[in-house]
């Protein structure tokens, strides 16, 4: 994963976790890798991951069961309002981009529309 500038890093790890969790890459009690061999995949230092763990079980995405090490969380129905406010963010951005172009509400459907079935 590369690192931005422009957030911390134990931030940018909690984003991708979310990712992870809401396209399902990690599912709902699967367990996830220990501290330790988290900050070698990222390169980075064992602190930072444990502070990243740290907030997402703050957030309730993942529970920590001792010495059988952390999981992600078991709320599908969080799991569904986290992927829900995930594409609310992805959409109002992309609304207020093409606002500013001067779009129309009517021409951004149709541009999605069309988008859409090309993806298709």
């Amino acid at each position: 994963m590369k690192f931005n500038e422009s957030a911390p890093i134990y931030l940018q790890i909690i984003e991708d976790i979310k990712s992870k969790i809401i396209t399902g890459e990690y599912q709902p009690g699967q367990r996830i890798d220990s501290v330790r061999d988290m900050a070698l995949d990222y390169g980075i230092n064992p602190n930072t991951i444990q502070k990243a763990l740290a907030e997402c079980e703050n957030q309730n995405l993942l529970y920590n069961e001792g010495p059988n090490g952390r999981f992600i969380s078991e709320d599908t129905e969080m799991i569904e309002k986290l992927k829900e406010d995930q594409i609310n963010l992805v959409i109002t951005e992309c609304i207020k981009t093409m606002k500013r172009y001067g779009l129309s509400i009517p021409r951004m459907i149709q541009l999605i529309q069309e988008i859409g079935e090309r993806e298709n």
